[in-house]
C-alpha cells in the first residue's frame, strides 16, 4: 500500500478514485507550502479530460488565469505555483478514471485495449497540465507587470514629489518614502550625474550605479533618471577613521582631476602639435582647459567621499561625465534643496568644460556669486573681452590660451607644452591679446580682471555661437 493510501484510509475517505482528488491537492500544497485554494478545479477538469479526452474549456482557462493572478498578489513565488500544479498531476495520476479502469485484476486477463487507453489518457492529461500551467503562468505574468507598472508610477510620483516640492503633505511623502526603503529623517546627500548622452531608468548605467551604491549604503538609495540626468538621493554615513576621501584631500588631486594650479600635460595629437600660432582642436581645448577649482571642499559631508566613489566608478564608462553633490540634509525639504544643488553644481561643471570629475555644490560658491549679479557680469565680460572677437580666427583660441596661461600659473614654457606651441607663438598670442584688451597677462592686476572676465565668459557661454 502507498503513502498516500495509507494517509486517505487514516482520514476515513473512501477509496473510490473521485474521492482522492482533493487529496492529492492537499499532498501537493502540503510540499509546494501553497494554500490547496489556488488549484480550483484543476483536479476535476484533469480527471474530465482523462476520461473524455477533451481539452480543457475557455472557462476553465480564464479561471486558471485569475488563479494565477491571486497567486501573484498574495506573494507566492512562480517555481512554487508550477511545482504545485505538477506535484498535484501526478500524485492524481493513479487515481484516474481512464487509469484505474485499466488496471489488470490479479489472476484475471488484462482490460481490451488498455494500453491504447492509458496511452490516451496520458496525452490528454499532459494537454489539459499543459494548457493550465501556461494560462496560470500567463496570469502570473499580467498580475507581476501591473503590480512592477503601478510601484513604477508610485515611485515616479514619489521622485516628483521630492525633487519638485509638489506634495502639500511632507508626512505624507516621508510615509511612502518608507515604503521604498528611504527614511528621510536621517541625513541624506543628493547627488546628481550628467553625461553627454542622457540617462534613462533600467538601462545599465542606472543599475551599475544602484548596484554600486546599494553596496555601500546602509539603507536602500533612491537612483532615478529624471530630465535625462541621474538622480541619487544616499542616505548619509559617518566615513571610517582613515578613509580617504573620493573627492581627494584638501589641496591634493585626485584621480584625473587638476589640483590648485595644475592640470595633466595633454597627449600629442599625432602629428606633433601645432608649431605656430595655429588653432587648437576642440580635443586638445577639453585636455588643456580650464581648472579653476580646488580638488575638495572643506565643508563636504563626511559620508560624501565612498558615495562619490562609487558613483564616479560606475560611471566610467560615460563619455563626459560630472558629478553634482549635495550638502547632507534631512526631510523632504532637505531633498529637495540638496537637488537644487546637485543640480546647479552639474550645469555649472558644464558651462565651465569640467569632465570627469565631481564637483562638491561649495566648490561652487564664487561662481553662483558671480552669477547672482547677470548683468553687470555680462557687462564685464563684454567689455573687456569684446575686442578679441576681432582676432584673426575669433577670440576661442585666445580664450584657451587664457586658461592655459592661468592654469599653470602664468608660466609661458608650461603654458605653451600645454597647448602645443613654441614659446614664441605663445609671446605673440599673449601680446596679441593685451593689445585688444588693453589688460596685460603679465600683469597681476590685469590678470586678476582677465580671469574674472574668463570665468565669466565660460559662465556665460559667451563664446559659444548662437544656438
Amino acid at each position: 500500500m502507498s503513502v498516500d493510501d495509507e494517509l486517505i484510509e487514516s482520514a476515513g475517505l473512501p477509496g473510490t478514485s473521485l474521492t482522492r482528488l482533493p487529496r492529492a491537492a492537499v499532498l501537493a500544497a502540503q510540499d509546494a507550502r501553497l494554500p490547496a485554494g489556488l488549484l480550483g478545479d484543476y483536479l476535476p477538469a484533469l480527471a474530465s479530460a482523462a476520461e473524455t479526452g477533451r481539452r480543457l474549456t475557455q472557462a476553465e482557462l480564464d479561471r486558471s488565469r485569475e488563479l494565477g493572478q491571486a497567486a501573484a498578489e498574495s506573494g507566492a513565488s512562480l517555481r512554487a505555483l508550477v511545482d504545485l500544479y505538477l506535484s498535484a498531476t501526478w500524485r492524481a495520476w493513479p487515481s484516474l478514471p481512464a487509469v484505474g479502469d485499466t488496471t489488470p485484476r490479479p489472476g484475471g486477463p488484462e482490460a481490451p485495449g488498455a494500453a491504447e487507453r492509458t496511452r490516451a489518457a496520458a496525452a490528454a492529461v499532459l494537454r489539459a497540465s499543459d494548457d493550465a500551467v501556461a494560462a496560470v503562468c500567463e496570469g502570473y505574468e499580467a498580475a507581476r507587470a501591473a503590480r512592477a507598472r503601478a510601484e513604477e508610477a508610485l515611485r515616479r510620483e514619489l521622485v516628483d514629489d521630492l525633487l519638485t516640492g509638489t506634495a502639500t503633505d511632507p508626512g505624507l511623502v516621508l510615509e511612502r518614502a518608507a515604503a521604498f526603503g528611504l527614511r528621510l529623517e536621517a541625513p541624506h546627500l543628493v547627488l546628481v550625474a550628467a553625461g553627454e548622452r542622457r540617462f534613462v531608468d533600467g538601462r545599465g548605467t542606472s543599475r551599475a550605479v544602484d548596484a554600486a551604491l546599494g553596496v555601500i549604503c546602509p539603507t536602500p538609495p533612491l537612483v532615478v533618471a529624471k530630465s535625462g540626468q541621474l538622480v541619487c538621493v544616499v542616505p548619509q554615513e559617518a566615513e571610517p577613521d582613515g578613509a580617504a576621501g573620493a573627492l581627494g584631500e584638501p589641496g591634493q588631486a585626485g584621480p584625473g582631476q587638476a589640483g590648485p594650479g595644475q592640470a595633466a600635460m595633454p597627449q600629442p595629437d599625432g602629428r606633433g602639435g601645432p608649431a605656430g600660432d595655429g588653432g587648437v582642436s576642440a580635443a586638445d581645448r577639453r585636455a588643456s582647459g580650464f581648472t579653476p577649482l580646488p580638488a575638495v571642499a572643506a565643508t563636504a559631508a563626511p559620508g560624501a567621499p565612498r558615495a562619490v566613489a562609487a558613483v564616479t566608478a560606475a560611471l566610467a564608462g560615460v563619455t563626459g561625465w560630472r558629478v553634482g553633490v549635495s550638502r547632507a540634509r534631512t526631510g523632504v525639504t532637505g531633498v529637495r534643496i540638496g537637488f537644487g544643488e546637485a543640480s546647479a553644481a552639474v550645469e555649472l561643471a558644464g558651462r565651465l568644460g569640467l569632465h570627469d570629475r565631481a564637483l562638491h555644490t561649495d566648490d561652487l560658491l564664487i561662481y553662483k556669486v558671480l552669477l547672482r549679479d547677470r548683468e553687470p557680469l555680462t557687462e564685464l565680460v563684454e567689455t573687456v573681452l569684446g575686442p578679441l572677437r576681432g582676432a584673426r580666427g575669433g577670440a576661442g583660441p585666445l580664450l584657451d590660451t587664457l586658461d592655459a596661461y592661468f592654469a599653470t600659473g602664468a608660466v609661458a614654457l608650461a603654458t605653451a607644452r600645454r597647448l602645443h606651441l613654441s614659446v614664441r607663438a605663445l609671446t605673440y598670442r599673449l601680446a596679441r591679446i593685451h593689445q585688444l584688451t588693453r589688460h596685460d597677462p603679465a600683469s597681476p592686476a590685469d590678470r586678476y580682471v582677465l580671469q574674472t572676465a574668463l570665468i565669466g565668459a565660460r559662465l556665460l557661454a559667451w563664446d559659444q555661437p548662437a544656438p
